[in-house]
């Protein structure tokens, strides 16, 4: 007996990486014909195995994004830490207000001196970044398993 499906070709399974794919490229604003020449299908096999994909790839890519900085902070990257403040904390955006006197003297009283922190205050962000990625771990596991 031959070993080929009675339809023709065998039937289209997507791997992992396909997937991401398709995530990345709908994030990206790529529309179903673009994103089915760059997998190698059919615009109708991109509609019926990555209909999740297709639907929920910006938010997807968004939610892995997230977790990843916050995980890169909590590892000790004072970048990831940074950009996470800047764009969750209100008070660590850069100043909407230049104050500018005498021989251009820049403040920037919006944001705070992390090295006037207290010890208790640097605990305190600690523990909301640990909270938040526990928060976008919750996420995680419930949208992608």
């Amino acid at each position: 007996m031959s070993d080929r499906h009675p339809g023709g070709r065998p039937p289209f399974t997507p791997t992992e990486q396909q997937r991401q794919t398709v995530e990345v490229l709908v994030a990206h604003g790529n529309g179903e014909r673009v994103i089915a020449k760059v997998i190698g299908i059919d615009r109708k096999t991109l509609s019926k195995h990555f209909r999740d994909e297709l639907r929920d790839g910006r938010e997807m890519l968004t939610a892995h994004m997230g977790l990843a900085i916050v995980r890169a902070a909590l590892a000790g990257d004072w970048r990831a830490a940074a950009y996470w403040l800047a764009i969750h904390c209100p008070a660590w955006r850069k100043p909407k207000h230049i104050a500018v006197s005498g021989s251009l003297h820049v403040t920037t009283a919006d944001r705070p001196d992390m090295t006037a922190m207290s010890d208790e205050e640097l605990r305190a962000s600690i523990a909301e970044l640990k909270r938040q990625e526990a928060a976008l771990a919750e996420v995680h596991e419930v949208t992608l398993h």
